[in-house]
């Protein structure tokens, strides 16, 4: 395995927070910490993905909002 590659691939319909990263910015943390989007992750393992539903909803949210 090279540096930088995960040893998992999301499961399908989820997302990885790099990937929800780019389509939140900085508020997918402010979300995780308040709970509107959960963290799932394999039994031992730190990282973890997101429900891609729950992002999308929120990238909703926030367009319609900001516009």
């Amino acid at each position: 395995m090279t540096r930088g590659e995960r040893r998992y691939k999301p499961p399908e319909g989820y997302m990885t927070s790099t990937e929800v990263i780019k389509l939140l910015g900085k508020t997918f943390y402010r979300h995780v910490a308040d709970g509107r989007i959960k963290k799932i992750a394999p039994d031992g393992h730190k990282h973890g993905f997101y429900r891609g539903e729950d992002v999308q909803a929120l990238v909703q949210a926030e367009q319609t909002f900001n516009n």
